[in-house]
């Protein structure tokens, strides 16, 4: 019976710890997704994020924030791309970064 327990706490524990949602940073809370790019803004590059195991669309979009900040930007646009790209990952999600004037960092 020990063993069993043991077994089944060894299951669980790696999908508990998968399925915990990304906090977002201090940084990440100044990143907002807006609709479409606006003069203001300058470009600053690409983010990508997913969630293999639950899904989560709070776990993705915290992380996109989160590297969004890191690379300096306050803004981000949703790209349209297939749900399975070509490197065949699961629900992958792509975003545009850019620096937006009239929305300064914290």
């Amino acid at each position: 019976m020990k063993i069993r327990r043991e077994i089944l706490l060894a299951a669980l524990v790696p999908c508990l710890i998968s399925c915990a949602t990304t906090p977002v940073t201090e940084k990440g809370k100044s990143v907002k997704f807006i609709q479409v790019e606006r003069e203001t803004c300058k470009e600053l590059g690409h983010v990508f994020a997913q969630n293999w195991w639950s899904g989560d669309v709070h776990d993705v979009k915290n992380k996109l924030r989160n590297q969004a900040a890191e690379m300096g930007g306050n803004a981000i646009v949703l790209e349209n791309r297939p749900p399975w790209g070509t490197d065949g990952m699961r629900n992958p999600t792509y975003g545009l970064v850019f620096n937006c004037s009239d929305e300064p960092q914290r």
